[in-house]
């Protein structure tokens, strides 16, 4: 899903980019970056986090997606 939304945001040039993206490497290991911008485009917030090792791709991008929202609200972004 994360990847079919960058595919659309990077070939069709829609608005909405993806806001979420995990890695999943031969290591089995994740990393998150998470870029929140506000509705001009202009960086808000930004981080990016190691984590511990999965098995799964679901799983990875599950927990950026859990990272994801957790950093927002530790920024205080309150809506979408």
């Amino acid at each position: 899903m994360i990847w079919k939304a960058r595919n659309k945001w990077v070939f069709e040039q829609s608005t909405k980019q993806p806001s979420i993206i995990a890695v999943f490497e031969d290591l089995h290991r994740i990393g998150a970056g998470v870029i929140i911008r506000n509705e001009r485009g202009l960086l808000i917030a930004a981080m990016s986090q190691k984590g511990r090792p999965v098995m799964e791709n679901f799983v990875a991008e599950l927990k950026a997606a859990v990272q994801t929202i957790r950093f927002a609200h530790d920024v205080g972004i309150q809506r979408a």
